[in-house]
């Protein structure tokens, strides 16, 4: 054998060699990866049968997902590939309304992915706050993204969040750890450092730690902000003070909350837009913009159960019942001329009107009828003209004004029947104008006044429109089918507090205010008498004054009724303890308080006291002394009855002269 043939054979030899020992390190690589894998699904079902056993069901996301993992409840697995981490819309909010209380997650980039499920929570219609489990992957080495996700600003919203990072320095170590972090979330610094919950070696856990412990029940003088705007007696915010001021009913609840959980209260006061709006794409302004956007943690300020805005955030439990009336303008007197025709409503009028035309062609024909029919002497024949229709006119108008019928109408013809129908008129048009002069002598005692606008249907009716400042006043009447309902919601308008203020006293406007619970002897809903009115509070825009009362009348009925309630992001993690203070502070009475504490305090009693009484009805205790006003009826019936005659008798002249020189010229 040459030495070259040798060369060769040791060098395939040692080619042999080296491959033989990769596959042995690949082997034994692969051998530690499903290692690794194995534990990491093994301490995922330790943890989802200690925390997770009660959820309707458990979403787990990622690359290399196998669903022959029991994890011991319901559970949604999802496979992504690695190039489609970005097209996850569409089976995050799957998961979401599916009820899914808790997601693991293992991909290469988790950071988009949380930022994703966080937005889409305000997508989904089922609204709960969830845990989610972020696993590594068993051939990652590189714990960065998983510190990264601790640092996202998002989690704000997301206080239940375990981190598992692999603690192995080498591929060829066999007795690696498996660290759980969260982050520290209270406090007011640092609430983005990571906090060590436990570490699962060999098959357990070493500390046995609670791995979603409660982080809200002590905040550690966690900011927590709100979002509202001056409006007594529900916030008052009077932030340029020294120190600034902050009170009202609903600011006490948000005080309260913060103390039950050592937070520090921060106050969002946007003037501007009030109650704010919110638009398709989760954003908007005022108080709901400021939640939607995340910038707040709770929006109140009297904000009711609206439907469109529901769908885009949540709600606490209802705390108040409020309505809203209106200071509808102050119903003026009737003119004096008016005083002839109040006695009898415009229905009796026509049915007036209509009998007595009635009354003349039944005379006319039956004088005629008497005529033909039954025959005298040709003496009395002759004598017999018949009244002409003018005359039957004069005599029934005659008889319905008590007068009695001239000698030239009475006719000496035959007249039988018509006696008889003369005699009953004239009983009949005698009740009528004794309970005609029976309501004037009522009309001209009391003092009548245009109908006020008391219902809902009497402002629909009066055409007038009714204002505030803001829309959300009228958002409860939105969709309305109904026709009284509609049109008063086409009624209402939006003006500013100056435009508000200049035309309290114009009496073309109706201003909306809210009748408050507290303080009332009855409620609405409670009274036997629907007209009774609520002695109560009342929520008053400043543009309201005492004097502008005096021009304005509250209505007996309410435009509407609803229940306040705080808004606040969808899966919000704070709702849950927030609706149990809720609750603790109706049962003790302490919201009631609250409201006649603050109404007491920064609402002017004068104005108060003037919206209560001016629904009653007030009566003059003397007697009136007539005046020219209560007669003026009277004489324009004499003015207009002389114009007539004047206009008649040089009618008939220049009718007369018209005629005599037709003669002449013939």
């Amino acid at each position: 054998m040459s030495i070259n043939h040798l060369i060769i054979l040791l060098f395939i030899q040692a080619n042999h060699f080296k491959m033989y020992n990769s596959l042995v390190i690949i082997r034994k690589v692969y051998s530690y990866h499903d290692e690794i894998h194995k534990n990491i699904w093994r301490m995922s079902e330790e943890i989802a049968s200690r925390y997770f056993g009660n959820y309707q069901c458990v979403a787990v996301f990622g690359d290399m997902v196998h669903s022959r993992v029991k994890l011991g409840v319901p559970t949604i697995w999802v496979r992504i590939p690695l190039e489609k981490e970005n097209d996850t819309d569409h089976y995050i909010l799957k998961a979401l309304n599916a009820s899914c209380e808790a997601f693991i997650i293992q991909l290469a980039e988790p950071e988009p992915f949380i930022r994703k499920l966080l937005k889409l929570y305000k997508k989904a219609t089922q609204r709960r706050n969830r845990k989610v489990l972020l696993l590594p992957k068993a051939a990652s080495k590189d714990a960065l993204n998983s510190d990264n996700v601790l640092k996202m600003k998002e989690l704000t919203f997301l206080p239940d969040l375990v981190v598992a990072k692999l603690n192995t320095s080498s591929e060829r170590e066999t007795n690696f750890t498996i660290q759980l972090f969260t982050h520290k979330y209270v406090g007011k610094e640092d609430s983005e450092s990571p906090v060590l919950l436990d570490v699962w070696s060999q098959g357990k856990f070493l500390s046995g730690r609670n791995l979603f412990p409660d982080k809200l029940s002590n905040l550690m003088g966690k900011p927590l902000k709100y979002a509202t705007f001056t409006y007594p007696p529900y916030a008052i915010t009077q932030e340029e003070a020294n120190p600034p001021v902050y009170d009202g009913t609903e600011v006490s609840i948000a005080l309260e909350f913060s103390k039950m959980c050592n937070g520090t209260s921060e106050f969002i006061v946007d003037s501007v837009n009030e109650f704010g709006e919110v638009w398709e794409n989760d954003t908007g302004n005022g108080i709901l913009g400021n939640v939607v956007e995340d910038r707040a943690y709770f929006g109140f300020g009297s904000l009711d159960l609206w439907l469109y805005e529901y769908q885009h955030l949540d709600l606490t439990y209802p705390y108040i019942r409020t309505a809203v009336t209106c200071l509808a303008p102050q119903p003026l007197r009737l003119p004096g001329w008016m005083t002839v025709i109040l006695p009898f409503s415009l229905e009796m009028w026509w049915c007036l009107a209509l009998f007595t035309v009635l009354a003349i062609v039944t005379h006319y024909l039956i004088d005629r009828a008497s005529i033909a029919l039954l025959k005298g002497t040709l003496e009395e024949q002759d004598l017999a003209e018949g009244a002409s229709f003018g005359e039957s006119t004069l005599l029934i108008v005659g008889l319905l004004l008590l007068q009695t019928p001239d000698d030239d109408i009475r006719h000496s013809g035959v007249r039988g029947p018509n006696r008889h129908v003369v005699n009953w008129l004239h009983v009949m048009f005698m009740l009528v104008t004794a309970s005609y002069a029976g309501g004037l002598a009522s009309v001209l005692t009391l003092p009548r006044y245009w109908p006020p606008i008391d219902t809902m249907a009497d402002l629909a009716a009066s055409n007038v429109p009714w204002a505030a400042t803001h829309e959300a006043w009228a958002y409860v009447l939105r969709g309305a089918t109904d026709y009284v309902t509609s049109h008063v919601y086409k009624q209402f308008h939006v003006y500013k507090k100056e435009e508000l203020r200049r035309r309290s006293t114009s009496r073309d406007l109706a201003f909306a205010i809210e009748r408050l619970p507290a303080g009332s002897d009855v409620l609405p809903a409670m009274s036997c008498n629907p007209l009774r009115r609520p002695r109560g509070h009342y929520a008053i825009g400043d543009f309201i004054s005492e004097e502008s009362v005096s021009y304005l009348r509250i209505m007996t009925e309410d435009v509407y009724w609803a229940h306040v309630t705080s808004y606040c992001r969808k899966g919000s993690p704070f709702l849950e303890s927030y609706n149990r203070l809720v609750h603790r502070l109706i049962d003790s009475g302490l919201i009631r308080a609250w409201e006649g504490q603050v109404v007491r305090k920064f609402l002017p009693d004068r104005v108060q006291r003037a919206v209560r009484q001016s629904g009653d009805t007030v009566t003059e205790a003397e007697p009136a002394i007539l005046e020219i006003q209560h007669v003026q009826g009277a004489y324009f019936i004499l003015f207009f009855g002389l114009a007539a005659s004047l206009i008649g008798f040089f009618g008939e002249i220049g009718v007369a002269h018209y005629r005599k020189k037709g003669k002449e010229h013939n």
